[in-house]
């Protein structure tokens, strides 16, 4: 792999030798490719805009993420600025490179909103966007241009995956009453933890090269190579059950979120809810402790599940009593 992984830092070479004008558009592009933009989004759709596409949007979000860490564990292969240091680290990560995080979500949640809205030229956009993600990694250092691809190939595999089973797993899960749809939820949640589990077990005899160590930690001294790290799992499990925890409640409770109304209602909802979520998000991230402590994860995971609880069952209860959500026309 040597030989290839020098071949393909020629590239980011020559892409970093265009010159630092491409530094902010590179990084607003690898921005728009972040769980933090897909954050964003999925409340915006499922509070604002229609709640049925925020759903697809979160839930890929969460699938999409869940599985690139145990696939980063199974390739456990590295950065460019880990190997070279003539790459310049423009971004930095603690974790393993193949497959891209970025590329593999921009494939499958665009996609997923391409393949939601049905708008040609929304479609184009987001294909474009899809594409320069994937540049822009490759531009700041962070990845391989085979780690994009094989990211990329991920995500449009999830994609036609999802689209093809959606609705037969939404007819199962609406079949199951509320302790069943709870104990499901709980079950994908753990699954999505013991899959990287599972494969670190295996790989503990692996020992990360040393020169890969002390070549990142040169290009970027504050974020040192953890890539065994689970925090980023825990936080993706405790989301998956908070959000399918509170679609549960939400459902039994009213049905399915009516995102319809006027638009100051639509504004207030998203203004709302994202106070609401940023402020059990921060808030608890100040009470509990760091780290990768058995009790710093158990607190991680909770924190988590009260943000995705907040986004699918709480808000849509806030909204409802001051009145800025329709009333409620059906229960599932």
């Amino acid at each position: 792999m040597d030989t290839v992984w020098q071949l393909e830092i020629n590239l980011t070479l020559f892409l970093q030798n265009l010159g630092s004008w491409l530094n902010t558009p590179m990084e607003f592009f690898t921005f728009l490719g972040s769980e933090y933009a897909f954050l964003a989004l999925m409340p915006l759709f499922y509070w604002s805009v229609d709640s049925a596409t925020g759903l697809r949007i979160g839930l890929m979000l969460l699938i999409s993420n869940g599985l690139n860490t145990p696939l980063k564990f199974l390739f456990h292969s590295p950065r460019p600025y880990w190997i070279d240091p003539n790459v310049i680290a423009l971004s930095s990560e603690t974790s393993f490179g193949m497959p891209s995080g970025h590329a593999q979500m921009a494939a499958s949640i665009w996609g997923t909103l391409a393949a939601s809205l049905k708008r040609r030229w929304l479609t184009i956009v987001l294909i474009f966007m899809i594409l320069m993600i994937g540049i822009s990694r490759i531009y700041l250092g962070v990845h391989f241009t085979s780690d994009v691809l094989v990211g990329w190939a991920i995500g449009v595999l999830l994609l036609v995956v999802f689209l093809s089973l959606e609705k037969r797993v939404a007819a199962w899960f609406t079949r199951k009453n509320t302790e069943e749809r709870i104990v499901y939820s709980i079950a994908i949640s753990f699954v999505f933890i013991l899959l990287p589990l599972l494969i670190r077990f295996f790989l503990q005899k692996w020992e990360m090269p040393a020169e890969w160590i002390a070549n990142a930690i040169a290009a970027a001294p504050d974020h040192p190579p953890a890539p065994f790290n689970l925090g980023g799992t825990i936080s993706i499990a405790g989301t998956l059950l908070g959000t399918l925890a509170g679609l549960v409640f939400q459902l039994k409770r009213n049905g399915m979120f009516d995102a319809t109304g006027a638009p100051w209602q639509r504004i207030l909802r998203y203004l709302v809810g994202m106070a609401g979520m940023l402020l059990i998000w921060s808030g608890l991230d100040l009470l509990f402790p760091g780290g990768e402590s058995i009790l710093a994860l158990i607190l991680r995971y909770v924190r988590y599940a009260l943000t995705g609880f907040w986004m699918t069952g709480l808000a849509p209860l806030v909204f409802q009593v001051l009145k800025l959500s329709n009333p409620p026309t059906r229960k599932s």
